[in-house]
């Protein structure tokens, strides 16, 4: 899984930089389905429901996202220092020093309290909105939202309704930035993870593995292309349709993904893996500091800040990775046992 999670950071990194249409916020879902299959695996098998297993599982999840987050925060705040609030600002509307002690304690939290916490500003790592969802359902899934199945399936059942109440009281669409409308993807890992031997079986007996990856990009790319080439009032029916197909697919896709993953390379797996946390907190980082170089930050030369700063990005999540992360993942382990 992971060089699909690094895969699924990168996509993110095109749409944000080059503005791509779609790829990003469907990444971004599938991120959430991922999610929660494994934080829903890992409760079931590793650690368990109880006090004891609660504070593990806790412990554990703060480790892996924030000192790494913190140490890139670091520098994205000596890089906006560096070019300045205005140039920042320009740069991604959301991209500036804090003001207020609030404000630094989202920053430094990753909690943005509100219901849409991609509206919440500044964010000095603009992707970081998506993080506060994370954490949502990461405290609802340890406390049980998805133990069993009948619960699970309920969990699935409430989503889908509200779903479909969004759709017919404000607007069509799932929903980007939203914690209530975030729930979809996440309680379709979890239903995933509790019928992945009954879904591993059906891929198997259909032969249908490969056709998966296959479908995932085709569904991709139909939904990137319909925006510029069909006319409005079919691109969002198009989109509406391919943003369905790509959960139900993410769903699917990550069962299989669980299954194979032992037959992958395990040394890039892992890295890749481990890199895609960092890539995507720290892209429009590394972007800035590419058009501070190229003084550029209208982002019209995007081609240029896109290839520098995604080197960036990767030179520095890398030595972030394996300087912090990896020092870390020690305690992790024994906290794990």
């Amino acid at each position: 899984m992971g060089i699909y999670r690094f895969l699924l950071a990168l996509n993110v990194v095109i749409f944000h930089l080059l503005d791509v249409p779609a790829i990003g916020p469907f990444a971004v879902f599938s991120f959430f389905v991922l999610s929660g299959f494994l934080m829903t695996l890992i409760m079931k098998e590793t650690y368990g429901y109880s006090l004891s297993g609660l504070s593990k599982y806790a412990m554990n999840r703060f480790l892996r996202l924030f000192p790494s987050y913190w140490v890139l925060l670091l520098i994205t705040i000596l890089a906006i220092g560096l070019v300045g609030n205005s140039n920042s600002k320009a740069f991604h509307h959301a991209m500036f020093l804090p003001t207020t002690y609030s404000e630094w304690a989202s920053n430094l939290s990753l909690i943005f309290w509100s219901q849409t916490p991609i509206e919440i500003i500044p964010r000095m790592a603009p992707a970081t909105w998506a993080l506060t969802i994370e954490l949502f359902f990461y405290l609802i899934i340890g406390l049980g939202v998805s133990s069993s199945k009948v619960s699970t399936l309920t969990w699935v059942s409430v989503s889908v309704l509200y779903t479909i109440y969004f759709n017919l009281t404000s607007h069509i669409g799932l929903g980007y930035g939203t914690i209530w409308l975030a729930s979809l993807p996440f309680s379709l890992g979890a239903m995933v993870y509790h019928f992945k031997n009954e879904i591993s079986k059906l891929i198997e007996k259909l032969s249908i593995g490969n056709l998966l990856f296959i479908a995932y990009i085709t569904n991709l790319f139909v939904a990137s292309l319909s925006s510029n080439l069909l006319n409005e009032n079919l691109s969002w029916k198009v989109s509406f349709l391919s943003s369905i197909l790509n959960l139900l697919i993410s769903a699917v896709l990550t069962v299989h993904l669980f299954n194979i993953d032992r037959s992958l390379s395990r040394r890039w797996n892992s890295i890749l893996g481990n890199l895609s946390y960092p890539v995507y907190v720290f892209h429009w980082g590394g972007a800035l500091i590419a058009a501070a170089i190229f003084n550029d930050f209208t982002r019209e030369s995007s081609i240029i800040i896109f290839g520098f700063g995604l080197v960036i990005t990767l030179i520095i999540s890398y030595l972030v990775e394996y300087n912090v992360s990896n020092r870390i993942e020690r305690l992790r382990r024994r906290i794990k046992n």
